[in-house]
């Protein structure tokens, strides 16, 4: 769903991507969608999106036919249908209990109020180096992005990324789950798209994105096979699975949307300019 929209959303800034986009969403394969329902939905979904792909957009109602619209309806049935509630009780109080009281960095919510405050990442490099648990490092990784966002000058001549995206890339690719990855995968992919540009035109290297993706979503789907009864893993499973790509258009019309994830994510950044 979220791979076609993209497509689509390519298309409408870059018209010469069509036929090749249009390859590519005919050469897509959803067999492996075991479910009867779902795979009919899926294949009706990629069919009239191909249709809307060869068709002038004023030669049509564009009240029924619409990307947006076919996107929506899609959204709206998987939402429901793998809905977490399908396989256990979750509320968002006992969500937050157990992400904000970490037992490996109780100091956390301290670590959160002093976002935006330099001099703070020789602080949070030792305490990484020391730690001794998963969820420990990859806390620690999130904190040191904003403490790298909030004090530029502790960047290297020659760094053109926030310093903590090779760690955050490091604590992905050792297959591992923690509660905290889908916040890792998340400022991980808007600090990369930052260095990558804002326009709607710049490169978004989406493709790149869902390889760590998936590279998180499988270490998750590892540990729920060990862990059946664990909800709030699998919770975290399908919102990560369900995460939209970085889209051109949107909006926020000044460019592309990692903006919105940039201003959400990195809340402490904009908060002396009064937005």
């Amino acid at each position: 769903m979220n791979s076609i929209i993209t497509d689509f959303d390519l298309v409408m800034r870059f018209e010469s991507e069509n036929e090749r986009l249009v390859k590519g969403i005919e050469d897509m394969d959803v067999a492996q969608v075991k479910d009867v329902e779902t795979f009919a939905r899926l294949e009706s979904y990629k069919k009239e999106m191909l249709y809307l792909l060869s068709v002038n957009p004023g030669t049509i109602n564009q009240e029924i036919h619409s990307p947006w619209i076919e996107k929506n309806k899609l959204n709206g049935y998987l939402a429901q249908k793998y809905n977490v509630s399908s396989f256990g009780h979750i509320d968002e109080d006992m969500y937050y209990e157990a992400y904000c009281n970490s037992s490996s960095v109780p100091e956390w919510s301290k670590l959160i109020e002093r976002r935006g405050e330099t001099n703070m990442v020789a602080e949070l490099k030792e305490k990484y180096d020391e730690a001794k648990s998963f969820d420990a490092r990859c806390i620690y990784a999130i904190e040191l992005a904003h403490a790298y966002e909030a004090d530029v000058d502790s960047w290297a001549e020659d760094d053109y990324r926030n310093p903590a995206i090779p760690l955050m890339e490091y604590l992905m690719k050792e297959q591992k789950y923690s509660i905290y990855l889908k916040e890792l995968w998340m400022k991980w992919h808007t600090l990369y798209q930052d260095s990558e540009g804002a326009s709607k035109d710049s490169e978004i290297p989406n493709h790149l994105y869902n390889e760590y993706r998936k590279i998180c979503i499988s270490s998750t789907l590892a540990y729920i096979k060990e862990h059946p009864d664990d909800i709030l893993a699998i919770n975290n499973y399908i919102v990560m699975a369900f995460e939209k790509n970085i889209l051109r258009e949107g909006v926020f019309r000044y460019g592309n949307q990692y903006m919105l994830d940039k201003y959400n994510l990195f809340r402490e950044k904009y908060k002396e300019r009064g937005i």
